[in-house]
């Protein structure tokens, strides 16, 4: 549950009232100390006050009390870019990004530093016209978009950032194929970048050339091996390809890098539990739950696997909430 401090400090950040947001997330953070909620809620209200110092302090606990929150890495990237220190800034913004492959912020983040590192000429129009391209695209003024974008590839033929917005928006505007090069130009432009290879697979699928989505998985693994989301998206299209064992092999490579982690875990359970072997399946949902207890899906897959074994005893120990809500019938 979210303590009222913390929910009235949310609801005042979001009517851009910093300064009585942060009163409320130092309340919180006096009754317990370690609250990286409201450590990373502090941070953003002094952000937002331009209080760069103190907001860097909590931030630095926050981090170091979870160091798998990737917003609490984009926010310290913000900062250091604000204070200069562009090295750990990026260093920062490129762990956000493995943490969360699919972060258009971090990716944001990552090109406006370069942007500031460069002492080129056209460094200033080309950040002025991407600016101005992501606001278009946010109001969804794609032609609009599509000009400033544009301009900024007549800069930097290899910009990420404009290819990768381009593709998006062919997309939208119903021309796949244009989609296809602008976004394969983008992962040959900057291959570490996951999210340009989960956008081409989007429209593969569209098209359902599924092979050749699978391949551009297979580009974020590649450049990425630790990205879980390139596992979970493969492995998902794999199943709906009815390629079951190539799926499990690929949570299998996924949870080699991350044996905690709790999607890519329930996806390989649900996958043991299609192959029948519900014994393996019921283990695994076991692990999820003495993580997550009040998971309502996977406490019913959990209660299905059982109830394929037969054991009517594990059932009723660990599956108390349906055992007393429902009865045994």
């Amino acid at each position: 549950m979210i303590e009222p401090e913390i929910r009235r400090g949310i609801d005042q950040q979001n009517n851009a009232a910093w300064d009585s947001s942060l009163k409320e997330f130092q309340r919180a953070l006096k009754k317990n100390p370690d609250n990286t909620v409201a450590l990373y809620s502090i941070s953003v209200s002094l952000f937002n006050l331009k209080d760069y110092g103190a907001a860097l302090t909590s931030i630095d606990r926050a981090i170091e009390l979870n160091k798998s929150f990737a917003p609490s890495f984009l926010l310290r990237s913000y900062l250091l870019t604000e204070l200069g220190d562009l090295d750990r800034a990026e260093s920062d913004a490129n762990r956000a990004l493995e943490l969360d492959p699919s972060s258009v912020e971090a990716n944001r983040q990552l090109e406006k530093i370069g942007l500031i590192r460069s002492s080129g000429p056209n460094a200033q129009a080309i950040q002025v016209c991407l600016l101005r391209g992501i606001e278009f695209q946010q109001m969804d003024r794609r032609d609009e978009a599509v000009i400033e974008f544009e301009r900024v590839l007549t800069l930097d033929p290899t910009n990420f950032s404009a290819l990768y917005s381009l593709g998006v928006l062919q997309n939208e505007r119903g021309n796949p194929h244009g989609a296809i090069e602008r976004l394969t130009q983008a992962t040959k432009s900057d291959p570490a970048r996951a999210l340009g290879y989960f956008a081409l697979a989007t429209v593969y699928m569209q098209l359902k050339l599924y092979d050749k989505a699978i391949e551009a998985f297979d580009g974020a693994i590649e450049h990425n091996p630790e990205s879980l989301d390139a596992y979970n998206n493969k492995a998902v299209l794999l199943h709906d390809m009815h390629r079951h064992l190539p799926a499990l092999e690929t949570l299998d490579k996924g949870l080699a890098h991350s044996p905690q982690d709790l999607k890519t875990l329930g996806n390989k359970a649900y996958l043991l539990t299609e192959f029948k072997q519900h014994t393996a399946a019921s283990s695994i949902y076991k692990a999820i739950l003495d993580i997550e207890p009040m998971r309502e899906y996977v406490l019913g897959l959990y209660a299905y696997s059982m109830l394929h074994t037969c054991n009517w005893v594990d059932y009723e120990e660990n599956c108390p909430v349906r055992v007393k809500n429902q009865g045994r019938r």
